[in-house]
């Protein structure tokens, strides 16, 4: 078998038409195959596919890698982001996928200068774990509106291209003391939130003064407010939350969910579940003390909402 760094368009081919029943979501393989070219070329050199092929050529596994940067101890490192990982079906239990891995993290170390790798597990912490991912906590919840209190909302308007800037400010305020966090930018925010199907951030104020911003979503049924993420300052919690009321009422929806931010003090231990997808593993790539594996008080403290899942 041979290792490819980055796929070329005919490998790229192969992916999605190998990938389509699993990750296809109601498109045909032509209209994913254009999709990912889009996204590959809005990306540029933060996103790319590598693959294992046989002698002939074959593609056996391949991956997605994103390549951003986290706030770690408060240090930004450079990080490899592991998405979409297949075998094809003729060639599963013989070990290619943890051999591409594990050459995608030698190279994400050595040649990228990659710090850590993060990607987001369906299947469990077990085989990941192998590689040196440790889980990070995973949960979520939901609720009925009628649990969302009666405090008199904080003011709703749509944020547009202009107030990006004050967005991403907030989230590094808000966010900056967390042990581990995606470092966001302005072309990152908008790849995350198109590939997640996120389509619109309210900017929160109160008597004209602006405060932070919420990031809500309807479910595929449009039955269920999604709550992706809010920043504001704490005293104003039970005030977002009747803001999130507004919208799921105004969407007819009766319930709303999410994931779980830790800044979400209302939130009671009664109310969580734990995830059973999606879940956050992180992995140091080096040996340096400032690249050691994160403690279990560190895992606890980090920042990944939907809006940066890929």
């Amino acid at each position: 078998m041979k290792y490819i760094q980055e796929l070329g368009t005919a490998q790229i081919a192969q992916h999605v038409e190998q990938t389509h029943s699993l990750w296809g979501r109601g498109t045909t393989v032509e209209q994913r195959g254009r999709l990912l070219k889009e996204r590959l070329e809005y990306a540029g050199n933060d996103l790319f596919l590598s693959g294992m092929v046989d002698a002939k050529g074959y593609l056996v596994c391949s991956m997605k890698r994103y390549r951003f940067e986290l706030a770690v101890r408060k240090q930004i490192q450079g990080c490899v982001g592991l998405g979409a990982i297949f075998t094809d079906a003729g060639f599963r239990k013989q070990g290619f996928a943890s051999q591409l891995i594990a050459k995608v993290l030698e190279d994400s170390r050595e040649r990228l200068g990659c710090g850590f790798a993060l990607l987001y597990s369906d299947i469990g912490n077990a085989y990941y774990e192998n590689f040196g991912f440790q889980a990070t906590p995973s949960l979520a919840w939901k609720l009925p509106l009628a649990s969302l209190g009666d405090a008199a909302a904080l003011e709703l308007r749509v944020a547009t291209e202009v107030d990006r800037a004050s967005l991403l400010r907030w989230y590094r305020e808000y966010t900056s003391r967390f042990t581990v966090k995606p470092v966001r930018t302005d072309r990152m925010w908008n790849f995350f939130r198109k590939l997640n199907g996120i389509e619109r951030d309210y900017v929160l104020s109160r008597n004209g003064a602006e405060l932070g911003f919420l990031t809500v979503s309807l479910d595929a049924k449009q039955s269920c407010l999604c709550v992706e993420e809010w920043l504001a300052p704490p005293e104003h919690e039970a005030a977002v939350w009747a803001a999130v009321r507004t919208l799921a009422q105004k969407a007819g929806c009766k319930e709303v969910r999410g994931w779980h931010q830790l800044n979400m003090k209302m939130l009671v231990p009664a109310m969580l579940v734990a995830r059973v997808d999606a879940l956050p593993m992180i992995a140091a790539l080096a040996g340096e003390v400032s690249l050691a594996p994160l403690l279990k008080e560190e895992l606890a403290d980090t920042y990944f909402t939907n809006a940066d899942h890929f």
